[in-house]
């Protein structure tokens, strides 16, 4: 992939590490873009996710990143889940709930949908 030739070393932490490094020990809202890279972000996030009662996430889900990536895209509606966040798609004004499969189906190729995930 030709916007995937060029890369540069960085340092990296987790988020949960970053939040306890700053006395951070819940967040109300979180945006990911991230290029496929949801479920490690994710795992690197779950603490503060957890002690988050009302968090509101949003990102950008492209089906063919998360597989690039290593990962399948249902594992990240599965760690969503399991973190106790119901998602959905945002139309408009309003959310609708999307199921992983309708979200693959529609974000093969370079194509991308944006999610919301809503603490229950």
């Amino acid at each position: 992939d030709v916007l995937l030739q060029e890369s540069e070393q960085v340092e990296v932490c987790t988020l949960d590490e970053l939040f306890e490094r700053h006395h951070i020990h819940h967040i109300d809202i979180m945006k990911m873009d991230v290029q496929g890279m949801e479920k490690r972000v994710l795992a690197g996030a779950q603490k503060v996710l957890r002690e988050s009662r009302r968090c509101t996430l949003f990102t950008e889900f492209w089906a063919s990143g998360i597989e690039r990536a290593g990962d399948s895209p249902a594992s990240i509606f599965n760690l969503l889940r399991e973190l106790e966040f119901d998602i959905y798609e945002p139309a408009g004004s309003d959310l609708l709930p999307i199921r992983v499969e309708e979200a693959v189906r529609r974000t093969q190729g370079r194509k991308y949908m944006n999610l919301v995930a809503v603490k229950k």
